[in-house]
């Protein structure tokens, strides 16, 4: 049986590159979700992020698990797709024309990254989903990345407790290894021990079994369970769609296959009046 990551299933590898925090005491994500309110949340932050990020809204869902928190839903859900701008607030980000882009620190808190030549994000360190720190450093080579202060050796990766901390081109970061379920490692977060697991290779209940390591799906994403879908083993929520099929509209409501669970949200229950249509990628989004 092959375990893999599947286009909208959450499979969590071994994290080789910290990537950090939610909340302004970098405290890494929460699991405390209303998993329709993160749903529809998450189908916001698809349809105003629409051709530059969330394509994947199980990708949404399983980055607000590690780095997110409820009060950042309730956030996106109150801005809704009636006001994009404050939605992206809510978790950090901001979409801006740029001429001559060129990724930087905007201030100490904003990162930049560029999305083509004629357009950026901006990301606030403290609330970003992916930020490692709450400042915006500029390393070695003049990279700059979210990260905790600078650091000079390079590579080094120390643990404490379920958070570890990684130096990487003069710039520490800090990850929490815990909301997703995983063990802080010297080698990055890393699945437990066996455990439970009394097969080799699959499912065991939540649990997904691979070799000498294991994951508690219910941990890496609300709700979650260890499915098989088209011969792959993945955290996911169900078995009912192919999660490669694009999201549809059903008259003013998006439908959309997450991962693996068909799903459903009223563009007009989350401030858009319409669905616009779409066969290719991102597929179909809500629109105001």
């Amino acid at each position: 049986m092959c375990i893999n990551r599947l286009r909208q299933l959450v499979v969590v590898t071994l994290v080789t590159a910290a990537c950090g925090n939610s909340g302004d005491d970098g405290t890494g994500g929460n699991s405390g979700f209303n998993v329709d309110k993160l749903l529809r949340a998450c189908t916001v932050l698809h349809s105003c992020f629409v051709g530059y990020e969330y394509e994947d809204i199980g990708t949404c869902v399983s980055d607000f698990q590690w780095h997110g928190t409820p009060a950042q839903v309730d956030c996106v859900l109150a801005a809704s797709v009636a006001n994009c701008s404050a939605a992206e607030t809510c978790i950090g980000e901001k979409l801006a024309a740029d001429t001559d882009c060129v990724d930087r620190c905007l201030d100490g808190r904003t990162l930049v990254r560029c999305n083509g030549p004629s357009m950026h994000r901006e990301m606030d360190c403290r609330t970003y989903l992916l930020s490692g720190g709450p400042q915006c450093l500029v390393g070695t080579a003049g990279v700059v990345a979210c990260g905790t202060g600078t650091c000079s050796a390079d590579g080094d990766s120390t643990c404490d407790g379920s958070i570890l901390h990684r130096c990487g081109s003069g710039i520490a970061t800090d990850l929490d290894c815990a909301p997703v379920g995983l063990e802080c490692s010297t080698n990055g977060c890393a699945r437990p021990s066996p455990g439970a697991c009394t097969i080799q290779f699959g499912c065991q209940g939540d649990l997904l079994c691979n070799a000498n390591t294991t994951e508690d799906c219910s941990k890496v994403i609300p709700d979650g369970t260890c499915i098989t879908v088209n011969s792959f083993t993945a955290c996911g929520w169900a078995t009912e769609c192919d999660p490669s099929t694009p999201q549809t509209c059903i008259g003013t409501t998006l439908q959309s296959c997450v991962l693996g669970a068909l799903k459903t949200v009223d563009c007009t229950t989350i401030g858009g009046t319409q669905c616009v249509p779409n066969t290719q990628a991102p597929g179909a989004w809500c629109s105001r």
